[in-house]
């Protein structure tokens, strides 16, 4: 990561190294060679961070939790909260003085009888990269559109189709598995390195890496563009001219946005109109993103009713956000070992001048926003499942430990504690 010099203005769109998505053990399916080194850290026969107990769950145990009973159920600013879980919310915030935070719950343990809570839930700020979550539904909906009735073709395609790293997914900093053979390396993605389109999903939203997010979102553009004709021979500057700048920024905007309005939401309250590389930024008009907590919250109820694009690419959306590598930010406390996981962290800060002050990553001191869009779901005599969408912005300070003490709270609270 570069440096930040205080007497620069910059702006990143940044998530540490370690989330991880996807049940280990879809490796088989998926192709995504990344499961199958993380299969064998955890049998002892390579190096590297072994799960937490909740991490281990199959691919079988991930389920859509209000696909039948909650399928209708909305969360609206009009939406009745619960007394007794507003009220701790409230008393939570203000005994850890969390001043500058936004956040929205739904319990969806019973699925005909959500509990929803919020504080300045329809306050909208940047999503950074919790944003990537729009890009994976964009692909997952033009694959649906080009085999509608065939979920297995989805599945090859998502395995065969191979792509390279170039110039749009530049520069970059997030590292990410680069597995060949028994050979794995952790770095940043390189110009000609090579992954299937799943590999690059999960690329995008397990470690968050910007260069994945930018190509998921550019091949899912031109998957909805060439139809049949995708994957094409080439990505050159040939191929680009099939397009002004115009049409091309609005089918980029419209491959993100499509997902939402057809699950019947408004897709101005989560938006997203910059790549996340400024190599590709020369190819659209870019425009301001931003959502809330309150739209990040309605998007994940969508993919628990099975809603977003369909059953099969909501379920694919879910398990993407599965949490299999390092715990970070919100997901990092012990209240959440045996917790199952589902997982989506974003950061945005800025830096101005300012008096005895260095800009440190994950600290500016005129802009330090630090989101997260967490499910929970947890097993036991009494089992819970939940949803949270927290949005932060405490200047000059990482913020990623009070998202984890936030998340202790609001687990008691859910326990009735």
């Amino acid at each position: 990561m570069r440096s930040i010099i205080p007497s620069l203005a910059l702006a990143l769109f940044l998530v540490p190294v370690g989330a991880g998505a996807y049940p280990t053990d879809e490796g088989e399916r998926t192709q995504i060679r990344r499961l199958g080194w993380q299969q064998r850290i955890d049998a002892g026969t390579a190096r590297g961070r072994k799960l937490a107990p909740g991490a281990k769950w199959p691919g079988s145990s991930v389920r859509l939790r209000m696909r039948e009973a909650g399928k209708e159920f909305d969360v609206t600013p009009e939406t009745k909260k619960d007394a007794k879980l507003q009220a701790g919310l409230e008393q939570l915030l203000k005994r850890e003085s969390f001043r500058d935070y936004h956040v929205a719950i739904l319990d969806i343990t019973d699925p005909a009888k959500p509990r929803y809570a919020g504080v300045a839930e329809q306050v909208e700020q940047t999503p950074g990269s919790v944003a990537k979550v729009l890009v994976a539904a964009g692909m997952l909906r033009a694959l649906a559109q080009r085999f509608p009735d065939d979920i297995p073709a989805r599945e090859a395609f998502l395995r065969e189709v191979e792509v390279d790293a170039d110039a749009w997914l530049m520069p970059n900093s997030h590292e990410v598995p680069v597995i060949s053979g028994e050979q794995t390396s952790v770095r940043a993605v390189k110009l000609g390195d090579r992954f299937t389109l799943w590999e690059w999903m999960d690329h995008a939203i397990s470690p968050s890496s910007n260069a994945a997010g930018t190509l998921v979102w550019r091949e899912a553009t031109l998957l909805s563009l060439l139809g049949q004709d995708y994957p094409p021979k080439k990505r050159d500057a040939e191929l680009f001219k099939k397009w002004d700048r115009s049409q091309f920024t609005e089918a980029v905007f419209r491959t993100v946005d499509l997902p939402q309005s057809e699950a019947g939401l408004d897709p101005a309250a989560f938006r997203l109109r910059t790549f996340f590389t400024k190599g590709a930024g020369k190819y659209i008009k870019s425009g301001g993103s931003g959502t809330s907590p309150l739209a990040l919250l309605r998007w994940m109820l969508r993919v628990e009713q099975g809603r977003m694009v369909d059953e099969f690419s909501s379920l694919e959306l879910k398990k993407l956000m599965y949490l299999t590598r390092r715990r970070v930010r919100y997901a990092d406390t012990p209240v959440l070992k045996e917790a199952a996981i589902y997982f989506k962290s974003g950061s945005f800060f800025q830096c101005v001048p300012e008096k005895d002050y260095v800009c440190i990553q994950y600290r500016g001191n005129k802009i330090n926003v630090l989101n997260g869009l967490v499910e929970v779901e947890t097993t036991g005599p009494e089992p819970k499942a939940y949803i949270v969408a927290v949005m932060s912005n405490e200047l000059r300070k990482n913020a990623a430990l009070d998202h984890g003490r936030l998340a202790t709270g609001i687990h008691a609270l859910i326990q009735g504690d």
